[in-house]
């Protein structure tokens, strides 16, 4: 990398930090509750992402029955079921962190209703 390039490298993430402190000061607890931002500056792109805000697709947890092992897609596979499973099984630990995005409704996900002002 030239001198050149670190610069422009530099500044990019100068603005990036800019808007990111803006974000975070329109969004707060979103930024929050995101684990990792990243910044590609070969490409100029950077990125907020809540890593664990994924389903852990090796996992399975034991029913209250004792008897049967289910994966974090079954809490939402019946939609009569759906409340009363999130209740149950997304109250454990375990769980609720290695299903995070079936037993989290607001795990980072756009709403498409809101809007905001740039200034």
């Amino acid at each position: 990398m030239t001198g050149i390039d670190f610069r422009r490298s530099l500044a990019f993430f100068e603005r990036v930090v800019v808007v990111a402190l803006a974000l975070s000061n329109t969004f707060g607890t979103i930024f929050a509750q995101c684990d990792e931002f990243s910044l590609d500056t070969e490409h100029h792109t950077s990125t907020v992402v809540r890593a664990s805000c994924v389903d852990n697709s090796n996992f399975t947890f034991l029913l209250n029955n004792g008897s049967i092992r289910q994966d974090c897609a079954w809490i939402t596979k019946n939609k009569d079921k759906v409340a009363v499973r999130r209740s149950a099984y997304c109250a454990k630990a375990d769980v609720k962190t290695q299903c995070s995005a079936t037993c989290d409704d607001s795990c980072c996900r756009d709403n498409s209703a809101f809007r905001f002002t740039l200034k």
